[in-house]
């Protein structure tokens, strides 16, 4: 079997990004009916692979030239997700209709870059208003002043893809369910999303090579911090934890939105020295901070549909971990993860959940493992290669009951660094300067929402620009 495989790599700073990679080292040694399956990686243009294995052993094209090969192919396969990374995948789908794995119902973010970076504005407009009438329009002319509200979530903007796609793989029933909402007929296999179950890395060694205190409780959350996190929540709760469990830290593990900043959250709290913030992490630290965590949070809300793959790297680390309880979440095991309510009684869960995990090892070691367990039972790398390679015989023809091999992967550890070369373990995010009046700074904490990063600079300032014109307009 041939695969054309449509998706964002490393070095674009993105979950679906490492997601991918690690797919694709699954499906690269699999067989259909004995023979090996071949599969070409194209990406978008302005960078290549930094993983060397991946370079080595795929062929890696540039989507633009796609049209010229298309036929060569037995399936394609496209990595949808709600970003500008995904902005070429999405135009190659409408051309070139294949199996769209739907990371995310709500595509809007996504749509709103298309639309400012492309110059289609007005474009943008009339499809929200064609959508939602009246009330789509206004939501689209609150994001053209710069304004990002939380009701975007209401508009999905995901009826495109999911009209154009052959074929949906998801990793929810809980997608399913939205996908065919938008289409019933369309196939969808549901697929549960694998990743590496890490080896054990002993709390003690982690902290000593982080420098964290082998004796404090320590919170973590992992991931790009936005509003959707829940963090406010979690900072009141935390500060109520410090009542009780005085000998606590929570660390904010990952990059920071220019939209988002809980410095000043902090402060008012009086949280500084009990509240630290890292910035981005390389993978290699992040199975160390995960190992020297008591319990990690991965709260979310609204939901855009996702299944976490930080929240599975979590639980495969065997670390304890509370999550939201809306949308695919729900379908974890209670014993494996702890669910927190969205609404008033959110803080107060947090905190028992909290109380609990600090005062009860036995709770505490039983999640743990249940945890790991759930993760190295259902979310293997070999089971997803298996499941999407069934799903991709089954849309291609190909006779039903296919012989599948996909080989057992074997699992690595992080390099152990040495005292003298361990990095600093906690460091302040500086404050972002604001202007509150300077349309370019309005636009980019909003856009920022959507995924541009530092090195869509160019872009941004020229939407800025191109907002700029159109305000008087609206």
């Amino acid at each position: 079997m041939k695969l054309a495989f449509f998706a964002p790599v490393n070095p674009i700073q993105s979950g679906i990004s490492d997601y991918s990679e690690e797919l694709l080292s699954a499906l690269g040694q699999s067989r259909v009916d004995g023979q090996a399956t071949d599969v070409d990686l194209f990406i978008d243009k302005g960078y290549r692979p930094s993983s060397h294995e991946l370079a080595s052993k795929f062929d890696v094209l540039a989507a633009s030239g796609f049209g010229r090969v298309a036929a060569q192919y037995d399936g394609i396969v496209y990595q949808m997700g709600n970003s500008p990374a995904h902005a070429y995948i999405y135009e190659a789908l409408l051309k070139y209709p294949g199996v769209v794995v739907m990371h995310e119902f709500i595509l809007h973010h996504l749509r709103i870059w298309m639309a400012l970076n492309g110059g289609k504005r007005r474009e943008y407009v009339a499809l929200m208003e064609e959508r939602y009438g009246g009330e789509g329009r206004e939501a689209a002319r609150r994001v053209l002043l710069g304004q990002f509200p939380e009701a975007l979530f209401k508009y999905p903007l995901s009826d495109e893809v999911i009209g154009a796609a052959k074929g949906v793989i998801v990793h929810s029933k809980y997608m399913e369910g939205l996908v065919r909402g938008v289409r019933a007929d369309v196939p969808v296999g549901v697929v549960p999303m694998g990743v590496p179950l890490p080896p054990r890395i002993p709390k003690d060694l982690a902290r000593a090579r982080l420098g964290i205190d082998p004796d404090l409780f320590l919170i973590t959350s992992v991931g790009h911090l936005n509003p959707y996190k829940r963090v406010s929540a979690t900072l009141r709760a935390f500060k109520a934890l410090l009542m009780e469990v005085p000998n606590s830290l929570y660390l904010l593990v990952g990059s920071k939105s220019p939209n988002y900043d809980p410095t000043r959250q902090i402060e008012m709290l009086e949280l500084s020295d009990k509240v630290k913030t890292t910035g981005y992490v390389p993978a290699d630290d992040l199975a160390y901070y995960l190992a020297a965590s008591d319990v990690c949070l991965n709260l979310r809300w609204p939901t855009a549909g996702e299944t976490s793959a930080s929240l599975l790297r979590i639980m495969g680390a065997g670390v304890p971990v509370l999550v939201s309880r809306t949308g695919s979440f729900e379908e974890l095991p209670d014993d494996a993860a702890g669910k927190i309510d969205v609404g008033e009684i959110e803080e107060e869960l947090l905190l028992e959940y909290l109380l609990l995990l600090a005062r009860r090892p036995d709770v505490h070691e039983a999640m743990s493992q249940a945890a790991r367990r759930y993760v190295a039972e259902h979310h293997t790398l070999e089971g997803a290669a298996r499941g999407y390679l069934e799903f991709l015989t089954s849309m291609s023809g190909t006779q039903e009951g296919s012989e599948i091999e996909v080989p057992t992967l074997p699992q690595t550890l992080p390099p152990v660094i040495t005292p003298a070369a361990k990095p600093k373990a906690v460091i302040e995010s500086p404050k972002i300067e604001r202007h509150e009046d300077d349309p370019i700074a309005i636009l980019a904490r909003a856009a920022a929402e959507l995924g541009i990063g530092d090195a869509d600079s160019v872009s941004l300032t020229g939407v800025a620009e191109a907002v700029r014109e159109i305000i008087p307009e609206l």
